[in-house]
């Protein structure tokens, strides 16, 4: 059905997300990029400020006119997790992923705190095509009892898995989902290949992480 006074509202959950440069030689791929291009940047939703500058960049057109606004967590529906003094449970939750590398690089950074004295596990859900390189890296650093990977974790079950964690590794909303719980979160960078990570959720600035 055709409606030709509707007015077309686009969110970008991803900076790349309607990138179709590899794709334009196809039919799809060509109408996806010139409907995109067609939709005023008002109409744009963002989730946070950076992409504004990188769909400049990529279009060609100013989208400062477009509404930022931050996927959003209804605190009304969390609990506080109570931490005893003898947790000792670090998190993380979400796809097992090349570009989500703080998972190798926090089974690293056990294996140092472990080797110092500090007791520590490491808890990791999801699934993916990682899955296999970490399970090799955890029985290469000898923490198969103390690394575990969990596989999915179904939505309704995030607080309680967060229940008795001393920190979250993450990105994403997961981050303020488990901040929300009470849990420090500790960012992890995407594409990261040296280990680092801007440190706790309250110490970053601004929309973007």
């Amino acid at each position: 059905i055709y409606y030709p006074g509707a007015k077309i509202t686009c969110g970008v959950y991803h900076d790349l997300e309607y990138d179709y440069k590899k794709i334009q030689h196809c039919w799809f791929g060509s109408q996806l990029h010139e409907l995109f291009r067609s939709i005023p940047p008002e109409n744009v939703i963002l989730i946070y400020d950076h992409s504004e500058a990188v769909l400049n960049k990529m279009y060609g057109i100013d989208y400062s006119n477009a509404l930022v606004m931050p996927i959003g967590v209804d605190l009304a529906s969390y609990s506080m997790r109570l931490i005893s003094t003898k947790s000792r449970r670090i998190v993380s939750v979400g796809r097992l992923v090349p570009f989500k590398s703080y998972n190798t690089y926090t089974i690293k950074a056990v294996k140092k705190l472990r080797d110092s004295g500090i007791d520590l596990v490491y808890d990791i859900y999801g699934t993916g095509e990682c899955e296999k390189e970490l399970i090799n890296l955890i029985y290469e650093l000898d923490l198969d009892q103390y690394v575990k990977l969990k596989g999915n974790l179904n939505y309704s079950d995030f607080q309680e898995v967060m229940n008795d964690a001393i920190a979250f590794v993450g990105s994403g909303t997961a981050i303020i989902e488990a901040s929300a719980c009470g849990v420090p979160s500790i960012v992890g960078i995407e594409d990261d290949h040296e280990g680092l990570t801007y440190g706790f959720l309250h110490q970053t600035a601004g929309f973007a992480y």
